[in-house]
């Protein structure tokens, strides 16, 4: 059973749009590893970021 999050993973790296140095970053709320919610933007706020989004699922 497919989930919503599952139907926006793209099936082919080729497929993936990166967020390129000096764009904005999209509005997210994620959980951390305890399963509260953040939003990103409060999280990374004013402070110099890298963040590295790795697909899963092997």
């Amino acid at each position: 059973m497919e989930s919503g999050l599952d139907a926006r993973v793209p099936d082919d790296a080729e497929d993936i749009c990166p967020i390129l140095i000096g764009r904005s970053i999209p509005h997210v709320r994620l959980s951390t590893s305890e399963g509260e919610s953040i939003n990103l933007h409060e999280v990374i706020h004013g402070r110099p970021t890298v963040l590295i989004f790795y697909r899963g699922g092997w």
